[in-house]
């Protein structure tokens, strides 16, 4: 299934969004340490899950976004360099 967002009346800030979702994320991953979310074999098979979700649609898309960014930013460095 998809994120189904309201619309929202102002522009989001990616930068925002995503520092806010990264905070969400260390809550949960912090909250995972529990003991008793990994003593069951089926909550940890829908972490495990979830956290393959997290790394494909998150994680992934990210880390290429970054890639883009620093590889143009060089780029553009070593043609003021010339």
């Amino acid at each position: 299934e998809q994120l189904l967002t309201p619309p929202v009346p102002f522009s989001l800030n990616y930068f925002e969004v995503f520092l806010s979702l990264c905070d969400i994320l260390c809550s949960m991953y912090m909250d995972l340490l529990d003991e008793e979310c990994y003593s069951s074999p089926h909550i940890f098979e829908a972490l495990i899950k979830v956290d393959e979700k997290v790394k494909r649609h998150i994680l992934k898309i990210t880390a290429k976004d970054f890639t883009k960014i620093s590889t143009n930013i060089a780029r553009s460095e070593l043609s003021h360099l010339r």
